[in-house]
């Protein structure tokens, strides 16, 4: 069953996961042509970060796959953003959700829509998207959206906020304006 929606320029060596040292030589280099953040402040991890941005693209893996994900996740705070390019509240909260900075909060973006993978990963891309984004096919999948949570009934936007050190799970199927989010997120003890 198929449901609808509403709805800098230098040289920089930083240490990988092994603790060696990468070098970065441009992390604007993985911008969209023209972009410059130039009168940003970023740390070098930030920068290593987008600098592998270059060629993003989102993860196809199955419902299955998502829900391991989900439950084996022991960082603490994670917020699973789901979105999909027909859904304007969606990329919204994606833009809003880039501003706020909350330092011990892991965001994942899961679009829920992969039809059109050139189309996600082009968003990926222009939108400097670099935090973890998979695709699930919901296309050919019966209730998946109860599989995330049980009140979902499959319109967007949604969001999962879950702390699996305390077992802490909140799901919100609305869309959010900056300040909203950043009251919600403001009350997490992280």
């Amino acid at each position: 069953m198929i449901l609808s929606t509403q709805s800098c320029d230098s040289t920089k060596e930083s240490p990988d996961a092994n603790g060696q040292n990468e070098t970065v030589d441009s992390f604007e280099s993985a911008l969209p042509h023209g972009s410059s953040l130039a009168n940003i402040e970023m740390t070098d991890e930030d920068k290593l970060k987008l600098a592998k941005a270059v060629g993003k693209e989102a993860v196809l893996i199955s419902i299955d796959s998502l829900q391991d994900i989900i439950k084996q996740d022991s960082s603490g705070w994670c917020l699973y953003n789901f979105w999909n390019l027909d859904c304007i509240k969606c990329l919204e909260i994606n833009n809003s959700l880039k501003q706020i900075s909350i330092p011990d909060l892991k965001v994942k973006y899961v679009n829920t829509i992969s039809l059109y993978p050139e189309q996600v990963n082009a968003y990926i891309r222009e939108n400097e998207i670099v935090d973890d984004v998979f695709s699930i096919p919901t296309d050919t999948l019966e209730n998946w959206a109860a599989q995330i949570d049980p009140t979902w009934n499959g319109t967007f936007p949604a969001m999962l906020l879950i702390n699996n050190n305390d077992g802490t799970r909140l799901f919100y199927q609305q869309a959010f304006s900056k300040e909203e989010l950043e009251a919600i997120l403001g009350t997490l003890t992280l």
